[in-house]
């Protein structure tokens, strides 16, 4: 997901300036712009309730961003290819896909940026959704299966797919 809202704004990312950009839907404005990021923003972008969430390629990093000035409050690195897929009320879930590396999902406590956990998952996990149990269901591209993962981030069960899988919703 490149795009997020946060209930009034649109943020957007801007992979040539290495940006976010916030958008007044009903205007169409660019009413901020962050700093330059330091690496291709828009890898996942997500809204918590409090903060904006992005993935930046090529520093293998996730941001946190206060959405009122765009300062960054908190960033730390994952595993290459980190896409930012979903938000359960405590923690960030990050799919961590990169050509050549181990592909996982690292759980992130969203009120200090700590990585609480990480659970190896199938080829690609570039998308994510969180159903009404606490689960999260992550798409693996890659390998054409979508997982379902605990709360606690163990492996439940894996769905094949006969086809690519695009995206998740709940």
């Amino acid at each position: 997901i490149r795009i997020a809202f946060d209930g009034a704004f649109l943020w957007v990312g801007d992979d040539t300036e290495r940006t976010l950009k916030k958008i007044d839907p009903a205007t169409g404005a660019l009413v901020l712009e962050t700093a330059d990021l330091g690496g291709r923003a828009g890898n996942g972008i997500l809204f918590d309730g409090s903060a904006i969430w992005v993935g930046t390629a090529g520093t293998d990093g996730i941001k946190k961003i206060r959405p009122s000035d765009g300062a960054v409050l908190c960033s730390f690195t994952t595993a290459p290819g980190p896409n930012v897929l979903a938000y359960d009320g405590t923690h960030i879930w990050v799919g961590n896909t990169a050509l050549g590396s181990s592909d996982s999902v690292t759980r992130v406590r969203a009120s200090d940026c700590a990585i609480v956990g990480t659970t190896t998952v199938g080829d690609g996990p570039h998308y994510g959704a969180l159903d009404s149990t606490g689960s999260i269901w992550v798409a693996n591209s890659d390998s054409r299966d979508v997982q379902q993962l605990s709360s606690s981030g163990t492996v439940v069960r894996t769905i094949a797919l006969p086809n690519l899988p695009l995206g998740t919703a709940w």
